[in-house]
């Protein structure tokens, strides 16, 4: 409490517990006390056990977090969201053109027209990273991050692409109307709340990753539930090592730490140019936009995106550049400065705020171009130790025993662990699972070296295959 003063006015009701920081200026004081009463007022129907209400000043801005316990009603934190970002706009006002209130008459008193001439395009408190704070819709305190800049009504889009194909001009037509729909901001995710024991789950089980943990992700997350940081970039890394030593493993294993959806995963060996990532240009008949604006603008199977969602790019160094380079979009996407304006090709116009998406580039080599490995961090993962291999193909055997979800014995014998050495960690994770069924269809509930024996080679090297 020593950045803050506890306040406890006799005029709010006893469920209310309200902080302000000491460094608040005084002229945000009617706007905190009008936000209170505003509050009282919306959940007198049905006050929560208790709410927690905090004010806070970040770079001449107004930060109102809210918080209740229980969580609230769909309706109610809807409201107190609403309510949040109206009272943030007021101070935004108030700071930016030089309005003093002294009364909160003087400020109720402001005309629609007068609001809506102080107000920022994009609405919320603006920031570095255009961050607002709110009650998502169950209830729980979140940060949101304008994402999608520049978005125009029907009219103003028809004289913008008034020179463009009919076809063209639906389709952005169609995009543009759904953006507008769901907003211009996406939420910020924090990590899961014990964040720090998954990374020491993950250090464990990724003994060869325990430098990228400790030297990025663990910092990265540590910045990104601060309470004094709006919203934290983590820098773009890149992951080299041998196939099978547990890259793409790893990467996908951050998802459930990082608390977002399905991570983007693209694989450059397969690509041939950059559409893939960053849409195609409107002067192709078919065009469309990339995955990097989906995966930021839309729901991916039944999970809403997110301002800082996952994306791995694996074996890069294999991308094929004949006529278009496959890795020319990254270039302005890993730095953070081009990435908060990115743009694509499909969708001209719309400024994207990409700075704060996570990439990891994978690949078996550092052969990459010397300006894309200048805008990454890169880490030589090592080949697993004889002990850490025993360690990690435990692990993974347990994983798919659990995947299963029956009842099997999780220990591998001695005898298994030490013919898993020779194997990588991708080939241990194939021939578990085919153990695992070899065993169960001899009525076994757990592995011997009768079942490890039966999984090995199949190949007969004296009988071909083929048509004849």
């Amino acid at each position: 409490m020593n950045d803050f003063v506890l306040n406890r006015s006799a005029s709010f009701p006893r469920w209310m517990r309200v902080t302000r920081s000491k460094d608040l200026p005084r002229k945000w004081f009617v706007i905190t006390e009008a936000f209170l009463k505003t509050v009282e007022l919306l959940l007198l129907s049905k006050p929560p056990e208790c709410a927690y209400v905090n004010f806070t000043e970040f770079q001449e801005h107004l930060h109102i977090d809210f918080n209740a316990q229980p969580v609230l009603a769909k309706r109610h934190a809807i409201l107190i969201n609403r309510s949040i970002l109206d009272y943030q706009n007021m101070a935004w006002a108030m700071t930016n053109d030089g309005i003093l209130a002294s009364e909160a008459e003087d400020i109720f008193a402001m005309d629609n027209a007068t609001m809506k001439a102080l107000t920022p395009k994009n609405g919320g408190q603006q920031s570095a990273k255009n961050v607002t704070t709110q009650v998502s819709k169950d209830g729980r305190i979140e940060k949101k991050v304008v994402v999608f800049n520049n978005l125009v009504t029907e009219a103003e889009l028809e004289v913008s692409m008034a020179s463009r194909d009919s076809d063209v001009r639906s389709r952005f037509k169609g995009i543009m109307a759904n953006l507008c729909e769901s907003g211009p901001d996406r939420p910020f995710r924090t990590p899961v709340a014990d964040w720090q024991s998954e990374l020491d789950r993950l250090t464990v089980k990724f003994p060869n990753f325990e430098h990228v943990i400790s030297c990025v992700i663990r910092p990265h997350l540590a910045l990104s539930t601060h309470p004094g940081i709006e919203a934290h970039r983590m820098q773009p890394i890149f992951l080299v090592g041998s196939p099978g030593c547990g890259k793409t493993a790893f990467t996908r294993a951050l998802q459930k730490v990082f608390d977002v959806p399905k991570p983007l995963y693209l694989v450059m060996a397969a690509e041939t140019n950059g559409m893939s990532l960053c849409g195609s240009s409107t002067f192709f008949s078919n065009s469309s936009p990339g995955l990097l604006f989906e995966r930021l603008a839309h729901p991916m199977q039944g999970e809403a995106p997110v301002a800082n969602p996952l994306v791995i790019i694996d074996e890069v160094e294999k991308a094929k550049a004949k006529e278009f380079d496959p890795l020319a979009g990254l270039y302005s996407l890993l730095e953070e400065d081009t990435a908060a304006t990115f743009e694509d090709q499909a969708l001209p116009g719309i400024s994207i705020n990409a700075s704060l998406v996570r990439f990891i580039l994978l690949g078996n080599e550092a052969n990459i171009p010397e300006p894309m490995l200048s805008r990454l961090l890169t880490f030589e993962i090592e080949p697993l130790s004889a002990s850490q291999l025993r360690r990690v193909s435990q692990s993974i055997f347990e994983s798919e025993v659990k995947k299963l979800g029956i009842a099997f014995d999780h220990h591998l014998p001695e005898g298994v662990l030490d013919q898993a050495q020779g194997l990588s960690l991708r080939q241990c994770k194939i021939r578990f699972q085919t153990v695992i069924g070899i065993a169960v269809a001899n009525l076994k509930s757990q592995v011997d070296m009768a079942s490890w024996n039966s999984s090995g080679t199949f190949t007969n090297n004296n009988r071909k295959i083929g048509f004849v």
